[in-house]
């Protein structure tokens, strides 16, 4: 379990990636706003991006609203390493 933004293990933040993505496939579209906005904000500002990469693609577009929203510039780093992952 997360102590605070600067303790958290991979399990918590790939445990709340299956939250967001159930809340997704649920139509539960608030809730996943809320879940990836705190995952988000506990990941971010230790460059730790890679989770959302994995699953950007499934979020539907919700990361990208969020990282307009909240961090903007890691916006362009997901985005690349996502193509880089997908071939494209």
């Amino acid at each position: 379990m997360i102590q605070s933004e600067q303790e958290f293990s991979i399990t918590d933040i790939y445990l709340r990636i299956a939250r967001i993505l159930a809340c997704c496939h649920l139509n539960r579209i608030d809730e996943a706003k809320h879940y990836l906005l705190d995952a988000v904000k506990i990941c971010l500002p230790h460059g730790f991006i890679t989770p959302f990469v994995e699953s950007a693609a499934e979020f539907g577009g919700l990361l990208d609203q969020c990282l307009q929203r909240e961090f903007p510039a890691y916006r362009d780093d997901i985005t690349k390493q996502w193509q880089r992952i997908i071939g494209v």
